[in-house]
């Protein structure tokens, strides 16, 4: 009965790919009454039976439109569809070469900016500067996630490390109804909403703070992906959890969790775990961290890693870690918005070795023994917040503000021992305590005024950072030799390393419209930093108990002035430096 199953899906499979007929179907979309070509309508075909999408294609300059596939049926429709026209609909059969020839769109009486009439929706629309695909155009698996609908749009691809490109040009930001999700980094949003929640999904050029308050378009360098929530699921819980527990007390718990009601977002992580696991992926927390942050990547050899100011396990020995977070944000339109996180890391490491080593020689042999012991744990408290307040029309100030407290202690200690059958050879034994404190604040506050509707604007903008770092080390090391020609070696030392940086900079921009296609802007800089770093060493032996230290850095400053001219086909611009 199996086999007889296996041949008849077979067959029926097989039966459907040699009967699917390739088709390839070109025309000219123009305005009924102008005879003017469309460009950007919607050109898509579909099956009869449910809607199902086959293929699609934008109409050019020329208002023409060229689209090949495969279709399984004798007959499919094609949809010509155009914000504020009619949508047209024909019934065709698939040949190799169809020529549609002329379609003309008729006019609505009242253009509605936007839509697409008669209730049925195009896979794609054109929105000004904005392309917006209907995701329930594009069939996915049920539980399919947003990135999965993602690989089947035009234009986007989506490499192994989950980074997005939009016809080539990198995406940036995640939007979900127009707020960050959790994060900065598009991949938190991608990977884990489901595709059944989403309504549409619009992709623009990124724009700068000024940019989108001023109205101007973006440069066009880099995209931002906006995902639009069914109504039925704006509101209500969406989360994961998951949990193991095994031989010799291991253990891991993790969850996700987030509250969507309308405007208003909270979200919850927590995990737990003794199995050297961070809790989540690197990917995952990076995400949830947000590749804005300050401060690189980096990585050890059993695991542990860093993202800015968060480390998550030494990546030696057991690792006990946890990591607690939040996140809130909301918005009322032309008022405030606000996206406020909360991390907590802690993990501890300890890790015991022992080695035994028979060295063969020609004319002798000795033994080797090491022992280590490693001990150590982090813990790191970061708060994050962006806050916008549009005081009236015209004007508008944000604040980024940014606190982290990160502790690091551990204790290495290390023996070797190395002898032969009469006697001991050598001795080694060192131990190094380290203990670190960070403290960081760094802050971005921006007011922008907005002086006529005509592009005229003057936008100030102050950035602070300030860190502070304490880090002690002392280290024992004790070297001995025996035989006929003994030595011993001490090594006592204490090192005492704090470091203080601040920064502060302050940016003023001016622009002046001189006609509709061009403006000049001005702008001043001033930047002041100070460091200092103070390295005491206090070393104890026999012959020599003392301390040094290094002198502290001295601050600098610097002047910037800008002088720019734009236009939208030419571009000038000058920097004077003091």
């Amino acid at each position: 009965m199996k086999s007889y199953l296996i041949c008849l899906f077979s067959f029926v499979f097989c039966t459907s790919v040699i009967n699917a007929q390739e088709f390839h179907i070109r025309g000219r979309v123009i305005d009924s009454i102008s005879k003017t070509p469309l460009e950007a309508a919607t050109v898509h075909t579909e099956t009869l039976s449910d809607s199902t999408l086959i293929q699609y294609a934008i109409t050019d300059v020329d208002g023409r439109y060229s689209i090949e596939g495969r279709a399984v049926h004798r007959k499919i429709r094609i949809v010509f569809s155009f914000n504020g026209y009619k949508t047209i609909e024909k019934i065709i059969e698939p040949l190799p070469n169809t020529n549609i020839g002329l379609v003309s769109m008729v006019e609505q009486a009242e253009e509605l900016e936007g839509v697409s009439v008669t209730g049925r929706r195009a896979p794609i629309t054109i929105k000004k500067d904005t392309l917006e695909f209907n995701a329930a155009s594009f069939k996915t698996r049920p539980d399919a996630t947003v990135e999965e609908v993602l690989k089947k749009l035009p234009g986007v691809e989506i490499d192994s490390d989950g980074r997005i490109t939009v016809n080539g040009k990198e995406v940036d930001k995640v939007l979900v109804n127009g707020q960050v999700f959790f994060s900065s980094d598009p991949k938190v949003a991608t990977k884990s909403l489901p595709k059944e929640i989403i309504n549409t999904i619009q992709i623009t050029d990124t724009k700068t703070k000024e940019q989108e308050f001023t109205g101007d378009a973006g440069d066009g360098n880099t995209k931002t992906i906006n995902l639009t929530l069914k109504e039925d699921k704006n509101r209500g819980y969406m989360g994961r959890l998951s949990g193991g527990y095994g031989t010799d007390d291991r253990y891991q718990a993790n969850g996700l969790m987030n509250y969507f009601n309308d405007t208003e977002r909270i979200s919850l992580i927590g995990s737990s775990n003794n199995v050297n696991n961070p809790g989540f992926s690197f990917d995952e927390i990076y995400e949830m961290v947000g590749s804005a942050r300050s401060g690189g990547l980096s990585f050890n050899n059993n695991g542990g890693f860093s993202i800015g100011n968060l480390s998550f396990g030494f990546g030696q020995g057991i690792t006990t870690s946890s990591t607690l977070g939040g996140s809130y944000a909301n918005q009322e339109k032309n008022v405030y918005e606000m996206d406020d996180n909360y991390f907590y890391t802690y993990s501890d490491s300890q890790n015991e070795e022992r080695t035994f080593r028979e060295n063969l020689l020609p004319d002798n042999h000795f033994f080797t023994e090491t022992e280590s012991n490693f001990d150590g744990n982090t813990s790191t408290n970061q708060g994050t917040a962006n806050l916008e307040f549009d005081i009236d029309k015209s004007l508008r100030i944000t604040a980024k503000p940014s606190l982290n407290f990160n502790r690091a202690r551990s204790t290495d200690y290390n023996l070797s021992l190395s002898y032969d059958d009469d006697q001991v050879i050598n001795q080694n034994i060192s131990q190094e305590t380290n203990e670190a404190y960070q403290r960081k604040f760094s802050n971005e506050i921006r007011i922008m005024k907005k002086l006529d509707s005509l592009g005229r604007y003057v936008s100030l903008v102050f950035e602070n950072q300030n860190d502070i770092s304490d880090v002690t080390s002392k280290l024992y090391s004790q070297r001995e030799i025996f035989g006929s020609n003994p030595s011993f070696e001490l090594l006592d030392q204490q090192t005492l390393i704090n470091s203080a940086n601040d920064r502060y900079n302050i940016n003023v921009r001016y622009r002046q419209p001189l006609s509709k296609n061009l403006t000049m802007e001005f702008g001043y800089g001033f930047e002041n930093w100070f460091q200092t770093n103070t390295r005491t060493i206090f070393e104890k032996n026999p012959t020599r108990n003392a301390g040094h230290s290094i002198p502290p850095s001295p601050g600098q400053s610097g002047h910037s002035w800008l002088v720019k001219v734009s236009h939208p086909r030419r571009m000038k611009v000058s920097h004077f430096w003091i």
